[in-house]
């Protein structure tokens, strides 16, 4: 859905500027981390944290 795609694309800025993927959870409204998780893999095709390593490695 849009709410989804927009929650998942503010999810992914914020690890890109640093969040922790916990962080990230909590401010992009979701209250379950499993959700969360579940969700931005589905959308993603990654975890939050396979999203956010591969991104700090690719910037060096």
């Amino acid at each position: 859905s849009y709410i989804t795609t927009q929650r998942i694309t503010h999810a992914k800025q914020l690890l890109r500027d640093g969040s922790s993927v916990t962080e990230t959870q909590q401010k992009t409204g979701y209250k379950s981390y499993e959700h969360f998780f579940r969700t931005f893999k589905k959308t993603v095709g990654m975890t939050p944290k396979e999203y956010k390593d591969l991104y700090f490695i690719s910037k060096e």
